[in-house]
């Protein structure tokens, strides 16, 4: 009887509580790449450059225009934290400067092209994999944990 109480305790979910966060975008705007944050899924800006020596072999620093909006970023609020933001990619700006979303800004990024005619050859940060290898590892190991309680 007792092994069968046992057996059925270990057999109970468990209940977790964690610090989680979702999956970073699939896609981000020319001149951002793929984050995330408390506040969800964001295309973080590209750093910005000042000359084409400071962008790696086959790319030049070329200047973007980009609706950019500010955010929070989650997690812990004041008084336990100072309040923080992030800047948040949208897309392109329109022809006359305008954003729907988040205010129009010009900066200069590296991109995989020269842009003689003043437009943008832009590149798209990579998408990372997801983390699988560290829960790999958790469930062998807890795997091995139940073995040796047996």
């Amino acid at each position: 009887m007792r092994t069968l109480c046992l057996v059925c305790v270990l057999l109970l979910p468990q209940v977790a509580f964690a610090d989680v966060v979702g999956p970073e975008p699939e896609s981000c705007p020319p001149g951002s790449q793929p984050a995330v944050s408390h506040s969800g899924p964001y295309c973080a800006p590209l750093a910005e450059c000042s000359a084409d020596s400071a962008c790696g072999e086959g790319e030049a620093c070329n200047p973007i225009q980009q609706c950019v909006e500010t955010r929070g970023c989650g997690g812990l609020m004041p008084p336990d934290a100072e309040p923080c933001t992030l800047e948040n990619v949208v897309g392109p700006c329109e022809g006359d400067g305008s954003c729907a979303t988040g205010e129009c800004r010009t900066r200069s990024v590296c991109s995989g092209e020269a842009a003689a005619d003043g437009g943008c050859g832009c590149r798209v940060g990579a998408r990372r994999g997801a983390p699988l290898g560290g829960l790999a590892l958790l469930a062998l190991g807890l795997l091995g944990i139940r073995r040796a309680r047996r």
